[in-house]
């Protein structure tokens, strides 16, 4: 009935409308009456605009829409009108006037670092979508989410599969494919169609006024990190992607000039410190006329005896536990008190030495200038030092300045040493070098050790010994009761099995007690120094070989570790061995002098203050985190990299200066935007922590060869020898 009585009422309104003296229809009356000026109309309609009465005049709305769009005419029709309201919103839509960060427009004249930082982009691009553009904004977003929804193929992508045949560094995995991996975010395609809604966004406004340049300023630097050529460049400037590369390039310039000021301003307040006075330096440089260097100086002491103990229980317990078996309880029996050698406090002593107050910028040279550089820096700069000896001025003898060594290139130079003269030679069958151990392991001992990949060296370094120790601790369980080692064994077989391979779970678990004995045995019989003696009393070159490669290996693995931890108490240790081991390795002359003295210098000759801060400068973490410490030389030479590929990629490799002034004081700003279009595609980016894993197969193969060679010269008297294996296939 109600229905009934509005359909009358509204028959009878129509009625009334075509009546004299004045008659009209429908339409003319909605016109007249929602443009009327006369009082009591006015009065009617108050509400439609009102909060109280919006909801049902958009009704209204909807309703006359339906009612148009029924028609092609109509649809053309009230298409035309939202277009022309749409144009018309949008226009009245526009970021903000002024400088930033009050306005949108970014004069190179003020341009800082922090304005490509990931925050300072976000916070401008939710200003821009959600305050000064939202219409056109929330549009472009909600026409590619229903188009999505309509047309699932819009969210398939058509390069999934890679081009048969193609090197993938051509089509894009860079050099820093080593260090970060990329994964699909869940709501990638949500985030991808928010990334083009808001570049058309930012788009539109700097072709409607050329000074709201955050977005183009910002795409210009990175496009140049990238490598973007000039002709691309242009393009991508003609459509409002990115500002001009010569745009970019006065950024850049101008942001090192920053750096420089920074500079400048970090001078004059260090100089302000005594820390900077080179007198404490000098006398005990002078001291050296009276010390007696005794070998006993590198040789470790009785806590560094504990130590390198301790450090050789946790190699050998770490092989048993992830290759062999696990113990009952894993629980460490005692706390041990925290050392004094991670970098943990390190800022005090910073804090103690920048805040006593000290020199100015014209005594500069009486301050102590502690310098990093690698070995033939360092064999420069002595010699040229050497030349103005004696000479009581020290801007001209250079005695107030300190070079140390990189611990890297220490790293990796004497690495190459031991593995060098531990590599044996692969043409002769018969020889138990590393190099056995390295086929066996699957990887090609001509490969292993190259000038242009340390890295390599040292993990295949880690995999032999590691194998090594493997092989010791089969032979330490087999030779125990029958029972315990064939128990141990015949679980360790059933967890290679399909699905249950590299599961720690599927290992044997023993008593704690004879789990801790295990490795006990393991360090007497094949890791001490008696050890070694024992073998060469034996005459038998392959158990001393390999005892003498079980000892050497461990001081590369051990320095590796350790700077990864940045405990620069266990890499001084490590250091002091190799400053006696470098006196009969061959091919590191140089390092046999300069390392001793680098350990002198560190542990005895300078103050116990100025030791431990040159000591805890070795290291650092660039990315912050626990256990990701680099030395400071293998940081550099990784900036180096990055500076190459800038140089070599900007389209500008001619111009030295632009790579002096330009490119090196911006190199870290350079990779995060480099880095950020793959976050800006809806990717996360992961670091990567390699770490050496062996296989079970790998291992079986290690122990047929040992078998094979008998590189522990087990007594075939007492029942335990194996028979050799003439075919390995």
């Amino acid at each position: 009935m109600d229905h009934i009585s509005k359909d009358q009422k509204a028959l009878e309104v129509c009625l009334l409308l075509r009546t004299l003296p004045n008659k009209m229809t429908p339409k003319v009356f909605f016109q007249h009456f929602l443009h009327s000026a006369h009082s009591d109309l006015a009065l009617l309609r108050r509400f439609l605009a009102q909060p109280t009465g919006i909801e049902s005049t958009m009704q209204l709305v909807q309703a006359l829409r339906k009612e148009i769009t029924k028609t092609k005419v109509g649809v053309a029709a009230w298409g035309d009108l939202i277009q022309n309201e749409a144009i018309n919103i949008a226009s009245k839509q526009q970021p903000k006037r002024g400088n930033y960060p009050h306005g949108s427009f970014q004069s190179l004249t003020t341009v800082a670092k922090s304005f490509f930082s990931t925050d300072e982009k976000e916070t401008r691009e939710t200003i821009l979508t959600t305050e000064q553009m939202p219409f056109l904004y929330n549009t472009l977003l909600q026409t590619l989410l229903l188009k999505a929804q309509q047309s699932p193929t819009v969210l398939e992508s058509e390069d999934e599969e890679p081009v048969d045949g193609m090197d993938l560094d051509v089509i894009g995995v860079s050099g820093e494919a080593n260090f970060f991996c990329y994964t699909k975010q869940p709501a990638a395609i949500s985030t991808r169609f928010k990334k083009i809604a808001s570049t058309i966004c930012s788009m539109v406004a700097f072709a409607c006024n050329r000074r709201a340049n955050g977005f183009q300023l910002t795409n210009s630097v990175r496009f140049l990190a990238c490598g973007v050529s000039d002709r691309v460049h242009d393009y991508l400037h003609y459509l409002g992607l990115t500002s001009s590369k010569r745009t970019a390039l006065s950024a850049l310039n101008r942001l090192a000039l920053n750096a420089k000021h920074n500079l400048d301003m970090e001078q004059k307040v260090h100089d302000l410190s005594v820390g900077n006075r080179s007198h404490t330096f000098r006398e005990s440089i002078r001291g050296l006329e009276s010390l007696v260097i005794k070998p006993a100086m590198l040789l470790p002491t009785a806590k560094e005896n504990i130590t390198s103990v301790a450090v050789w229980n946790s190699q050998i317990a770490q092989v048993l536990m992830n290759q062999l078996t696990v113990p009952k309880d894993k629980k460490i029996n005692s706390d041990v008190p925290p050392a004094d050698n991670s970098a943990e406090g390190i800022g005090q002593v910073f804090e103690a030495v920048f805040s006593q107050t000290g020199l100015s910028i014209n005594e500069f040279f009486g301050r102590v200038l502690p310098m990093d550089g690698d070995l033939g820096t360092v064999q420069n700069f002595n010699c040229l030092q050497a030349q103005r000896s004696p000479n009581p001025y020290p801007q001209e003898s250079l005695s107030n300045t300190l070079f140390q060594l990189g611990a890297s290139h220490t790293l990796w130079n004497i690495a190459s040493a031991i593995f060098t003269l531990h590599i044996g030679n692969p043409k002769d069958a018969r020889d138990c070098g590393a190099w056995q151990y390295l086929e066996a392991l699957g990887f090609p001992s001509e490969k292993a050790i190259q000038k242009k990949d340390f890295t390599l060296m040292i993990n295949q370094m880690e995999r032999v010994f590691e194998s090594i120790l493997y092989y010791c601790l089969r032979e330490i369980i087999e030779n125990r009761q029958k029972g315990v080692s064939d128990s141990i064994l015949r679980k360790k077989a059933d967890a290679k099995e399909p699905g249950k391979k590299g599961d720690s779970n599927a290992l044997p678990v023993i008593e704690t007690e004879e789990w801790n004995s295990i490795v006990e045995d393991c360090y007497t019989q094949f890791c001490t120094g008696q050890a070694r003696k024992e073998a060469k009393a034996r005459d038998c070159s392959r158990l001393h070989n390999t005892l003498f490669m079980l000892h050497d290996f461990p001081t590369v693995v051990e320095a590796k570790r350790s700077m990864r931890d940045g405990d620069v108490g266990r890499l001084m240790i490590i250091w002091s061995k190799w400053s006696l081991m470098t006196q009969a390795l061959p091919g590191i002359t140089n390092y046999s002098t300069y390392l001793p003295r680098a350990v002198l210098l560190l542990t005895v000759i300078l103050p116990p203050d100025m030791r431990k801060y040159l000591r805890h400068n070795l290291l650092i973490t660039p990315t912050g985190r626990d256990d990701h410490f680099l030395s400071k030389d293998g940081w550099l030479e990784v900036q180096n990299y990055w500076l190459k590929h800038f140089y070599n990629d900007c389209g500008n490799g001619t111009q030295i200066d632009r790579l002096c002034n330009i490119y090196s004081p911006n190199i870290m700003m350079l990779q995060k935007l480099l880095r950020s279009l793959k976050i800006d595609s809806g990717e996360k980016m992961i670091y990567q922590s390699h770490k050496n894993k062996l296989e079970q197969r790998s291992l079986d193969m290690v122990t047929l060869m040992a078998n094979n060679h008998d590189v522990l010269d087990k007594d075939p008297n007492n029942g335990t020898s194996k028979n050799k294996i003439e075919n390995t296939c």
